[in-house]
């Protein structure tokens, strides 16, 4: 009985928002007319503050161990290229050579 109370519940909106909405050729009537978003700015409860210190924690820790290694190897690597790249039509770097 519990479960067919939560089936109910959750299948009301979904009647109400198919009785208020008005299908047209722009708009079907199974895309609702807003969306709600949730309130993330301000943290209510001590859960969402403990979530919100995990990803934080956890995107320094992303940005710390994977992007700003790529960043570097990429940027030396790239840096790397380019002198190669140079010097195959410049030459290698070095005195000229002697004239004789």
């Amino acid at each position: 009985m519990q479960a067919r109370g939560l089936i109910q519940i959750n299948a009301a909106p979904a009647r109400l928002h198919q009785k208020c909405s008005k299908a047209t050729a722009r708009m079907p009537s199974r895309f609702p007319l807003h969306f709600e978003r949730p309130n993330m700015s301000a943290p209510d409860d001590a859960m969402s503050r403990v979530r919100r210190k995990r990803m934080e924690i956890f995107a320094f820790l992303f940005l710390t161990a994977v992007v700003m290694p790529v960043l570097a190897v990429g940027t030396v690597g790239s840096y790397g290229l380019g002198v190669w790249i140079y010097q195959m039509f410049a030459g290698p770097p070095g005195p000229p050579p002697a004239a004789h």
